[in-house]
């Protein structure tokens, strides 16, 4: 037989992992409701039983060693897929079936996440965990069961839905597009072109499209990071800004965003839903992706509207 390996108790693998996480004892106690030195003692232990430094004490709280940082991320991993595992256990149990996925952060929080209490409604029996990452997640091999990409629909070993096409949308606040009344020129001399840096051309081909007397001496700050930034700054006033045009149906919808110019560039980026082969026809997943397809399709019909 071969040998058993002793592992760290779970406390102080958790003590460990809060303690990584937040960079200070003193608030990894708060967190975990224990004394700190409680956390002390957990650490004091596990340094031990590792035969390593796992922390270096600064001033202002602790910091991770080379080694400790490599052990952290690995000990988060597996603390995350043993939480995973016990609340899809448990929801099985109760009749539940788990769906996970992961997709892009801004789908996740301006378009995904409004609507799924109306799934939720639909099929009480189905839960939805759901991740955000701006990696591709491998789908064949991994941890989650399904996902919502932007790109050409070339991922080999997976089931491939194709959802919609991307339209980009110029909006800023209301007290912007007054600027526009007389005009794109004068309108965007007045108000800050704002882009997201994954996107750097989309000013371009738009002004290229629809209005290429701009592209001289316009007005554009720097970028943001993703199109949650750049659509936060659009509602603050900081701008115009270009943005695909499903991510901000409920500010449109409110009026906390309009369309100032009402020109619309068609990109060349597919949304699909992609799932492995083996989980393609899994009751719940088609349940899912028929559910989805049927948002899109209602998001067509407003948007000719």
């Amino acid at each position: 037989m071969p040998p058993k390996h002793r592992l760290p108790s779970l406390k102080a693998l958790r003590v460990f992992e809060m303690a990584g996480k937040l960079g200070n004892f003193s608030d990894t106690a708060s967190a975990l409701l224990v004394t700190q030195s409680a956390v002390s003692r957990q650490i004091l232990l596990l340094e031990e039983e590792l035969g390593c430094k796992l922390f270096v004490r600064e001033r202002s709280g602790v910091r991770l060693t080379a080694i400790g940082e490599d052990y952290h991320r690995k000990v988060s991993n597996a603390l995350g897929d043993i939480a995973s595992a016990t609340t899809e256990l448990k929801l099985r149990i109760a009749g539940m079936n788990i769906i996970r996925m992961t997709t892009l952060p801004t789908l996740a929080m301006q378009w995904l996440l409004p609507k799924l209490p109306n799934f939720k409604a639909a099929y009480p029996q189905i839960a939805v965990d759901l991740s955000s990452s701006d990696e591709l997640i491998d789908l064949v091999s991994g941890n989650m069961d399904v996902g919502i990409r932007s790109g050409h629909g070339q991922w080999p070993g997976l089931e491939i839905t194709h959802l919609f096409n991307e339209e980009l949308i110029t909006v800023c606040a209301p007290e912007r597009a007054e600027m526009f009344a007389k005009g794109f020129v004068r309108g965007f001399a007045q108000a800050p072109m704002l882009h997201t840096t994954t996107r750097p051309f989309a000013w371009q081909h738009w002004a290229e499209a629809h209005a290429p007397d701009i592209t001289a001496g316009t007005n554009q700050l720097a970028g943001y990071q993703d199109f949650f930034i750049t659509i936060q700054a659009a509602i603050l006033g900081h701008g115009v800004a270009i943005i695909p045009s499903f991510l901000v149906e409920k500010e449109l919808a409110s009026g906390r965003l309009v369309d100032p110019t009402g020109k619309r560039l068609h990109s060349d980026r597919k949304y699909y839903f992609v799932t492995s082969r083996s989980n393609a026809a899994h009751p719940p997943i088609v349940a899912f992706r028929d559910w989805v397809l049927a948002c899109c399709r209602e998001m067509a019909v407003n948007s000719a509207d």
